[in-house]
């Protein structure tokens, strides 16, 4: 077993997610503000998110395992 760092992308995934909510705030607002949504309160949180990954305290990662081949004479129960 194995492990893949994609840290950036995570990273990307929060540019996405703001670069959304800003153009929301300026084509949507009145579906924000239906839907309860406070996009300054959402960016400070992507933005400790950023934080947080810049830091390494969060990742992404694939984790990666191969299952071992079959041994001649055994059945596999499923």
């Amino acid at each position: 077993m194995y492990t893949e760092p994609h840290d950036t992308a995570i990273a990307r995934m929060i540019d996405e997610i703001e670069a959304r909510l800003r153009l929301l705030r300026m084509s949507a607002p009145g579906r924000l503000a239906e839907a309860g949504i406070d996009v300054d309160a959402v960016l400070r949180y992507t933005t400790l998110a950023r934080r947080t990954v810049a830091d390494g305290l969060i990742g992404y990662a694939l984790l990666i395992a191969e299952k071992p081949p079959d041994t001649p004479g055994t059945s596999r129960v499923a």
